[in-house]
């Protein structure tokens, strides 16, 4: 006989889920503010110090992407040295 327990209890884990009622468009309309004033930035001012935290929040945020079959396949490499940015552009520019 198999056991169809679930691994979780799904109610207790909806429970914890944040999400607004259905037909709630808050958070719908605060990733769309988001997507739609996004801008592509071509040139960055190289004397700016990125804050710790923001790579902290930077790789958190990326960690939580989607991945086929939930695989996560990647790794994350965080460059700081100026001279490693520059040899990296080199190389994908030249």
């Amino acid at each position: 006989m198999t056991d169809h327990t679930p691994a979780v209890d799904l109610t207790e884990a909806e429970a914890r889920v944040d999400l607004p009622e259905i037909g709630d468009r808050s958070r719908y309309d605060a990733l769309m503010q988001v997507v739609q004033n996004r801008v592509t930035v071509r040139k960055f001012d190289q004397s700016y110090v990125v804050p710790d935290e923001h790579y902290d929040l930077i790789l958190d945020a990326a960690r939580h992407g989607p991945s086929g079959a939930n695989a996560q396949p990647w790794q994350f490499i965080v460059v700081r040295e100026q001279d490693t940015k520059d040899k990296i552009a080199e190389y994908f520019v030249a």
